[in-house]
């Protein structure tokens, strides 16, 4: 075994592979399988967020069909239609001014139709 450079190194230069490094046959296939398990890995990592995210929707979607498919609001969508902070959003909610429903996770939906009424009555 002559002139055996680590991957690393192998990364850094600007030579063709067959020019960088003669390699045998055993220390080749540990490269792969040290590639192969990294990968796996990464994408074992992926799969977690990518479940992780479907069961979120999942969540969201069986909350807007318990509501019979009233459209719901968040936080951010309730403080862009009434043009207040968050903070105030959370004062009206403490003093019972507005309805909301609140998620497992901890988020405040409001039905539209509920903002609508309590909007006319406001005048």
């Amino acid at each position: 075994m002559t002139d055996l450079l680590p991957i690393a190194e192998l990364c850094t230069t600007n030579q063709p592979f067959s020019a960088v490094m003669k390699i045998d046959d055993q220390r080749f296939a540990d490269a792969i399988e040290e590639i192969k398990e990294h990968l796996e890995r990464h994408f074992e990592r992926s799969d977690k967020r990518f479940d992780h995210i479907e069961r979120r929707m999942e969540q969201q979607g069986a909350l807007k069909d318990c509501l019979n498919g009233d459209q719901l609001l968040d936080n951010q969508d309730l403080c862009k239609l009434l043009h207040v902070t968050k903070r105030t959003l959370a004062s009206y909610r403490l003093k019972g001014l507005i309805p909301y429903y609140m998620a497992d996770n901890g988020k405040c939906y409001y039905k539209s139709s509920d903002i609508d009424r309590l909007l006319k009555r406001r005048g």
